[in-house]
């Protein structure tokens, strides 16, 4: 390896530990607005044993479907993708986190005013 590609691989790997540091603030922040939405300790890392590391990874105390009409996680966030201007990032809650209407789109207006986002994130991944 000569001293242009070293100089390149540097530079790469300083731009990495600073998007997994913007992802970690991220991650904390979204983290933070579920559990005061849905009353849970709510848990997170970026990635999990089946996912990249672009992947936020959310779970609740509760695992498993939610009741009739809850909206689940991945649900909720993966429309929001492009208002809150994420196109790397991924979203899972591999053990199951769901809400009930209310939180969700409490959980929504809360994001849209964390990430600045003018316009309402849509309520569901259909597109409409």
């Amino acid at each position: 390896m000569d001293s242009t590609e070293q100089e390149r691989l540097k530079a790469a790997d300083a731009k990495l530990g600073e998007a997994y540091a913007e992802l970690d603030r991220v991650g904390e922040r979204i983290a933070k607005v579920l559990a005061q939405a849905t009353g849970q300790d709510v848990g997170w890392t970026l990635g999990w044993a089946e996912a990249g590391p672009e992947t936020i990874c959310f779970w609740g105390e509760e695992e498993g479907p939610g009741p009739e009409g809850s909206v689940g996680l991945w649900e909720l966030l993966w429309p929001c993708k492009d208002c809150l201007k994420l196109s790397h990032v991924s979203f899972d809650a591999p053990f199951g986190l769901y809400l009930t209407p209310a939180q969700a789109q409490r959980v929504r207006d809360e994001l849209r005013a964390i990430f600045g986002c003018r316009r309402p994130c849509p309520s569901s991944n259909k597109e409409g």
